[in-house]
C-alpha cells in the first residue's frame, strides 16, 4: 500500500503559485480550486495544497 502525502503551503498569490507549480509539472485539480486555495497533483500519492495566508490561518 502506498502512503499519500498532502503538503500545505501558505502563499501570497494563489494564481501565481498555481502557474509556478504547473511549470514544475503539477496538475491543478479543478475540483479543489478557489481564489483562496488550490490543490496541485503530482501523482496519485503526492498532492500540494496552496493556501492564501488568510485561509491558512484558519487552520491554526
Amino acid at each position: 500500500m502506498n502512503s499519500m502525502v498532502f503538503v500545505n503551503f501558505p502563499v501570497a498569490d494563489v494564481n501565481r503559485s498555481v502557474a509556478f507549480y504547473e511549470k514544475l509539472g503539477f496538475k491543478k485539480n479543478e475540483e479543489f480550486f478557489t481564489e483562496e486555495a488550490s490543490s496541485m497533483v503530482w501523482d496519485d500519492t503526492f498532492w500540494v495544497m496552496l493556501l492564501s495566508h488568510d485561509f491558512y490561518k484558519k487552520f491554526h
